[in-house]
């Protein structure tokens, strides 16, 4: 599949520069990553020209009308630069890079005629919480910007956590990473590094914890996902009290049943399908939690379905494009 990439990736550049979009899941800021990381693993300057192109007119198009965007776009956006910088893919001041963002979303979530109160049911809510994990970590100790971005993140958190309800603990009928529970644990997890507002998260955390822990989800690829949030969470807050869960579901789990009958044909990428479970499990991996499984079957499903009719990243080719590379290294090196 991967040799004949080259027609594929000038088609998926050409969109991404047609497109008004600028998330990650839809728009340019997904293929921009996209292009950045393949002209990093390829050493492809023409690949590296393509990510850099699309950057500028990601900048060009939020200079010219930010303030009409919607939060979870500018934040993808935020979110994609972040990544960016931390990859050393650009050089530069993250913080006043996104310091015309950080102005954005303080305005709508706080000095606005009707500021945003954030629930679990805002579009967008966990890419709030997770940028402003992002922000938070960049901030000096002791700064006026680090307390700002510290009440704007008890402001958020307090908000959705009081906006839970029981549908939140569901499992979506299909797979898919909108299930909201495994994202809204990692994102408590990473805010919980920075030894933040920890008092308040570990009451969060334990006052939830037993609705958590009555679902073990019917789906199997689900519970992968399920599995991702908590050893997250167990790896930070060290609660004995999920070893069991996490026992349980790690037991229960077989990709060859996810594989085989859980995903559908075209089910195979990032956002709901085979490339979302290859990167579940390279992520488990990397934080001490192998589940055993044959990465061929994995490859070939992709290479049996290789659907184009959609080129963006989350559910689209480019991203796609980028998992199979990746399952092709790791069988390189095995």
């Amino acid at each position: 599949m991967y040799g004949m990439n080259q027609q594929l990736n000038e088609r998926i550049y050409t969109l991404a520069r047609e497109t008004v979009d600028i998330n990650i899941e839809t728009g340019k800021m997904g293929v921009c990553l996209y292009f950045f990381m393949l002209a990093d693993s390829l050493k492809s300057k023409i690949y590296q020209q393509w990510a850099e192109k699309l950057l500028d007119e990601i900048y060009a198009q939020l200079s010219q009308n930010i303030s009409v965007r919607t939060i979870p776009d500018l934040l993808q956006v935020g979110i994609g630069i972040n990544f960016l910088f931390n990859r050393k893919y650009v050089k530069g001041n993250i913080n006043q890079a996104l310091r015309e963002l950080d102005v954005v979303l303080f305005q709508r979530m706080t000095v606005s005629k009707n500021p945003q109160v954030l629930t679990y049911e805002t579009p967008g809510f966990l890419y709030i919480l997770y940028y402003l994990y992002l922000r938070l970590e960049k901030q000096k100790p002791n700064s006026d910007n680090r307390f700002l971005t510290g009440e704007l993140t008890i402001k958020a958190l307090n908000e959705v956590y009081t906006s839970i309800n029981s549908s939140f603990y569901d499992e979506p009928d299909l797979f898919s990473l909108d299930y909201n529970l495994p994202p809204f644990l990692f994102v408590i997890s990473k805010i919980h590094s920075l030894n933040f507002y920890n008092y308040r998260i570990n009451e969060v955390i334990k006052e939830m914890a037993g609705l958590i822990q009555s679902r073990i989800p019917a789906l199997h690829a689900n519970r992968l996902y399920l599995l991702w949030g908590l050893v997250h969470l167990k790896r930070v807050t060290g609660y004995e009290f999920w070893n069991e869960q996490i026992d349980m579901i790690y037991h229960s789990i077989s990709i060859p049943k996810i594989i085989e009958q859980e995903l559908r044909n075209k089910q195979v990428f990032i956002k709901n399908g085979v490339a979302g479970i290859y990167l579940l499990l390279a992520a488990l991996e990397k934080i001490g939690c192998k589940i055993p499984y044959n990465i061929e079957i994995l490859r070939k499903r992709i290479n049996d379905s290789y659907p184009q009719q959609s080129l963006i990243f989350a559910y689209g080719m480019s991203g796609l494009l980028w998992v199979d590379h990746l399952i092709n290294k790791r069988i390189n090196t095995l």
